[in-house]
């Protein structure tokens, strides 16, 4: 009875083709991701903007509220949509004059 010693020193063509086809899985899956947590981020990024640019509209509509000398609430009974309300607006140099502001309500 002969023993042949069997010892590889390579790698066959089949097993290549294994890793190569689990490696790309692997990459396919860090791939999807990390797509979904970028397209997370930028929804994230997009909405703090929008709530940075309604904190100043509202804090700008607060303060014109706390000047302001009359509030007019809009007529039920009309068509009429705005809320308005005037405050005084002294220019450089010049007569204290009365602004009406008006802004639509949505809903």
């Amino acid at each position: 009875m002969m023993m042949i010693n069997q010892c590889r020193k390579a790698v066959t063509l089949v097993e290549v083709s294994i890793g190569i086809i689990i490696s790309a899985l692997m990459l396919a899956a860090i791939m999807n991701l990390l797509s979904s947590g970028m397209r997370g981020s930028t929804k994230g990024l997009a909405h703090q903007a929008n709530m940075e640019a309604a904190t100043i509209i509202m804090s700008q509509i607060e303060y014109d509220l706390l000047k302001s000398t009359e509030i007019l609430d809009p007529d039920k009974n009309t068509k009429n949509n705005f809320a308005r309300w005037k405050f005084y607006y002294e220019p450089a140099g010049g007569n204290p004059v009365t602004v009406k502001y008006s802004a639509k309500q949505t809903g």
